[in-house]
């Protein structure tokens, strides 16, 4: 879980915990990105379109189903949510 602290940088403190479930999780499903975070669907998808706009994650449609979106870290989100997992574990030391 990611420390209040890095939280704050960020423009809602559940972006970290999103660009570290990515970290660990490249290709999750929106659905199960909302199931591991908690809180409601409308606030995480609103905060995805964010990261988006951010360049920090990229969305890809699957084949089979269309209307079903998988997450991936851009580079850029790469990079930080690598910097925020080395934060975290300090701040947990």
């Amino acid at each position: 879980m990611v420390h209040d602290e890095v939280g704050r940088s960020f423009k809602s403190p559940i972006i970290p915990q999103i660009l570290l479930i990515l970290y660990k999780n490249p290709g999750i499903h929106v659905r199960k990105l909302i199931e591991e975070r908690g809180g409601s669907s409308t606030s995480t998808s609103q905060l995805i379109k964010h990261l988006v706009e951010l360049g920090m994650i990229k969305m890809e449609k699957e084949k089979d189903i269309p209307r079903r979106y998988h997450l991936y870290l851009t580079e850029k989100g790469n990079k930080i949510a690598e910097l925020l997992e080395r934060i975290d574990k300090i701040l947990g030391e």
